[in-house]
């Protein structure tokens, strides 16, 4: 974290007062209004106030560019650390949220100590014994690689070729908890058609590097630091540079053409063509060489056995069909070392600092991060994603109240009621698919906050009984132990309808997000992310509704994005669109691609891709107009919400885009920025705060913005 946020932490509330009071002479001496209004003094209010000012440039005209008007002084004055590339609100939180679980980890374990406490307590210790960790050394990636067979670039001539079979490696790897969808994924999913039931699926793999970066091929810098990677890697682990330079660019290849591959069905995706039930005996039939009855049997063994007759969705045709014909003319050599450089890429993270060294190296690369991240951050990030259910429970249990949660409710349904009225009069849709739309929106199931399910300490006992983790073993050991046990809950439920409203389905608590499940019509809102800056029950709601709700408005706007669209109100896949309504919505949707489109990011001299962002721009857009109209609606009747100090000369609905402007607040490198061009379906910060707000005409009219300036174009893009 950088000197400048750690001294905005500690700053006290004496001065806070001090410092806002004196930038309320300067705006009275620049001649802003100083009629007599209520002003908010309490330290929540003071706290949000003294935020804003620090990261607010008020040299910058908000009707030229309201990001920079609001988050100026943020990105011009804050230095990212050397173990960050990017540094914002959320990040901000989760530093916060990530001292609150170190407080519950590092709590004396006693005999009365429930199995949840010592199972997160063993986890840390193991996590942060360093010391044992270096004793340790490689063997416990070594020992890994041994059960396969050996690593061909380590082996030489050792290497037995006869005794290889991509298929005994993937069951193997299933066994010993590692991923086994490094060639193709395989999973347990809930039906598109029909969400209460599960099937079986084969979908694309996800690789070491994502799909667009990988194809650019070798001559591209992020492969070629991809390649540099393993090599070091392999030439630390006792191969011959020269050796590992010709294989592992054989292996490389051989996941480029996966790469290449994975693009044909994303470019060509369509969720009617790529639904494709397929029983297993048709899949034999088809892709004889794969003897996939036998192959899903083992991955599903011990908790599930089918047989021929079991219908599997085919969601990537053409990609199995070029996977089979590449499998059958790639060397056995090649193969092998593709997986084993998979099996070391997700081991490194939990093995010591000598084979770390490659991959931090690689991250420098890619995102200009040039150290690791602190060990106990490491630790509790892990125990977050491997124990999820466990430290969620014990945080919800000790930090978080009720009130909280209700009173986020009540905003959640103001909202999606805001959502239901514009739905009834937006001018372009058909009664018909009107009445689909708001029976969507009645159906949306709340996920907010945790369940209470959280609480019961029986269910946890039962869902955990199986799963022990010893002081003794290996870090990465540990790791493996929880995937493997996690595997067997997950597949011993394939036969077991699927309940959307079921306590284990319920987002980590501990993570700083929120998200909507198209397939299941659900929105999640962590516990974490209800607090800090995102919101507080003892601030005016402008705030709350500008940073929370805006988050809120773009979670329900996903159910009517350029995705969400093709699915009911149960969350199955269906089109219930008119044919003209759908027209005018792709017509409406065109206009946000062509608007982000022409965005270039000036750190690094590139256009936003408007078709990869767009549901994510449709979001943005409708969620920052439904959280805005659901608060003026609120407060249109009532007495004006008392201003905060320093801003008052703001008004409570500018407060309210001042808020949502101050969400976004980022500084990222420009490696990060380069990837996330690239590869990420959100725009950059900056335009998701000036590509909504000059689409507003409630905006323009709050800051009195002259049409035609860059905040109230003449041309405006609405879709909701």
């Amino acid at each position: 974290m950088s000197l400048n946020i750690i001294k905005r932490r500690s700053r006290s509330y004496t001065e806070q007062r001090l410092l806002i009071f004196f930038i309320t002479i300067i705006s009275s001496c620049y001649g802003l209004p100083t009629e007599t209004v209520d002003i908010c003094r309490t330290p929540e209010c003071v706290d949000t106030a003294s935020r804003i000012l620090k990261y607010m440039n008020s040299s910058v005209n908000p009707c030229d560019n309201f990001y920079k008007f609001t988050c100026g002084n943020f990105v011009k004055k804050t230095h990212i650390p050397d173990d960050k590339d990017k540094l914002d609100i959320f990040g901000t939180l989760n530093d916060q949220v990530q001292e609150q679980l170190k407080k519950i980890v590092e709590e004396n374990v006693s005999a009365n100590t429930s199995k949840l406490q010592r199972l997160v307590k063993t986890f840390y210790d193991i996590c942060m014994n360093e010391t044992a960790i270096k004793e340790n050394g490689l063997s416990p990636l070594l020992s890994k690689l041994n059960k396969l067979g050996g690593w061909p670039v380590l082996e030489g001539q050792k290497w037995k070729e006869d005794d290889f079979h991509w298929t005994n490696s993937i069951y193997t790897l299933r066994e010993m908890g590692y991923s086994f969808n490094y060639l193709f994924s395989f999973a347990m999913d809930t039906d598109l058609r029909n969400n209460t039931k599960k099937v079986l699926t084969l979908k694309l793999p996800p690789l070491g590097v994502s799909p667009p970066f990988l194809s650019k091929g070798l001559e591209n810098q992020l492969v070629k630091d991809y390649k540099k990677y393993s090599v070091d890697v392999a030439v630390l682990l006792g191969a011959d540079r020269e050796s590992a330079e010709r294989e592992l660019t054989e292996s490389l290849l051989f996941e480029i053409k996966l790469a290449n591959m994975s693009l044909h069905e994303i470019n060509n995706f369509n969720f009617s063509k790529n639904y494709n039930p397929i029983s297993i005996a048709e899949l034999e039939k088809k892709h004889p060489s794969i003897p996939w009855l036998e192959y899903i049997n083992k991955l599903l063994k011990p908790s599930v056995t089918v047989d021929k007759n079991e219908t599997i969705i085919l969601f990537t045709p053409y990609f199995i069909s070029e996977f089979e014909n590449l499998i059958n003319t790639t060397s056995k050599r090649t193969q092998a070392n593709y997986i084993s450089w998979r099996v070391i890429v997700d081991s490194v993270f939990y093995l010591n600092d000598e084979i770390r060294k490659p991959q931090v190296d690689f991250m420098t690369a890619i995102l200009g991060r040039s150290k690791k991240e602190l060990r106990s951050k490491e630790c509790l990030d892990n125990i977050s994603a491997y124990l999820s259910l466990v430290i969620g429970s014990l945080y919800v249990k000790k930090y978080f109240n009720e009130e909280v949660k209700n009173n986020t409710a009540e905003i959640v349904n103001n909202i999606e009621n805001q959502l239901k009225l514009t739905l009834q009069t937006v001018d372009w849709m058909d009664n018909k698919t009107r009445k689909h739309a708001l029976d969507k929106v009645n159906a949306i199931v709340n996920h907010i906050a945790y369940n209470d399910g959280l609480f019961d300490d029986n269910k946890f006992e039962e869902l955990y009984k199986n799963l022990e983790l010893r002081a003794n073993d290996s870090y990465l050991n540990t790791i493996l132990n929880i995937k493997l046990h996690a595997y067997e809950i997950n597949f011993k439920r394939y036969r077991i309808p699927f309940d959307k409203n079921s306590w284990e389905l319920y987002m980590n608590p501990t993570v700083v997000n929120a998200f909507y499940l198209h397939q299941q019509n659900i929105i999640r809102f962590s516990a974490a992310i209800l607090q800090g800056a995102f919101f507080n029950i003892n601030r005016p709601r402008y705030i709350n509704y500008g940073s929370i709700g805006f988050l809120i408005g773009h979670e329900i706007t996903h159910g009517f994005d350029s995705v969400g669209m093709n699915f009911n109100k149960d969350g199955n896949f269906e089109n219930w669109w008119d044919p003209v309504t759908n027209s005018e919505f792709w017509k409406k949707a065109t206009c946000l691609k062509d608007q982000y489109d022409n965005y270039t990011v000036e750190d690094v001299g590139t256009n936003i891709n408007g078709v990869k962002t767009i549901s994510e721009n449709i979001a943005d857009n409708g969620g920052v107009k439904m959280a805005y109209l659901a608060y003026r609606n609120l407060t249109e009747s009532s007495k004006p919400e008392p201003r905060l100090p320093g801003l008052d000369h703001f008004t409570p609905k500018q407060m309210f885009w001042v808020s949502a402007g101050h969400t976004w607040c980022t500084v990222q490198r420009p490696e990060a920025i380069k990837i996330l061009l690239i590869g990420d379906s959100h725009s950059p910060a900056e335009f998701r705060i000036v590509g909504s707000l000059s689409n507003m005409k409630e905006f323009s009219d709050d800051f009195k913005c002259p049409l035609g300036s860059p905040m109230n174009p003449k041309n405006k893009c609405a879709l909701w």
